[in-house]
């Protein structure tokens, strides 16, 4: 009679550790389902790791009447760009480094008034939502960037023809949230919390995330 109770109890604590690991294993494969990454997008169920992020300005000479002399402005306009490689600004266009392999270009413009500021600061970036403009595209599978120069021996180059693009459409629905920013001009760079989907875009809805430190560019 007591081995039997024994052997009972035995079974029971068998049955009770193989239901305790079967729903925790639940519980973790339902977290990995579906989820984006703080720091990058998917496209359908593929995941794209984009660590790096930029806020790009346009600058341009504006002939200045006072002073008979071109001076430098910045267009009402900017740019979020994130990817897995790093990016600088060169001769009015922004490069990738050779390594890149994926990014998301995020355009935005058409904010009333002047379409010519005087500098970067001018710029009013809060949070809130933004339309992005037919500029925005994102790019997977970049493997052929011509490299063009080299800064601190990484090598760079001009991605406009590499990799697979997926530009905005105009049947797309575009958004573009800021949960969060904070912008130091001085030491050009800041933070942001952001969230972005286009959908239904060529290959399949995107969808994308950064939380992070970004640099600032100037083109």
């Amino acid at each position: 009679m007591k081995l039997f109770t024994y052997a009972n109890g035995y079974l029971l604590l068998l049955c009770m550790a193989f239901l305790f690991t079967s729903c925790g294993d639940d519980a973790e494969e339902g977290q990995n389902q579906g989820t984006i990454p703080d720091q990058g997008f998917t496209i359908n169920s593929d995941e794209y790791n984009t660590p790096n992020a930029y806020l790009v300005f346009e600058s341009v000479l504006q002939y200045d009447s006072e002073t008979m002399m071109d001076v430098s402005k910045t267009r009402n306009l900017f740019s979020f760009l994130f990817l897995n490689g790093s990016a600088l600004s060169d001769n009015g266009k922004i490069l990738y480094s050779t390594s890149t392999t994926q990014s998301s270009y995020h355009h935005f413009r058409d904010f009333g008034g002047e379409n010519v500021v005087d500098d970067i600061e001018s710029i009013l970036i809060t949070t809130g939502s933004f339309v992005q403009s037919p500029s925005t595209t994102t790019r997977i599978n970049i493997t052929d960037i011509p490299a063009e120069l080299m800064d601190n021996n990484v090598s760079y180059g001009d991605p406009i023809f590499a990799g697979i693009s997926f530009p905005l459409a105009n049947e797309d629905v575009a958004s573009f949230k800021i949960n969060s920013i904070d912008i130091d001009y001085g030491a050009m760079k800041g933070t942001i919390d952001c969230e972005y989907s286009i959908s239904p875009s060529f290959e399949g809805a995107i969808t994308g995330r950064y939380i992070g430190e970004f640099s600032i560019l100037v083109e």
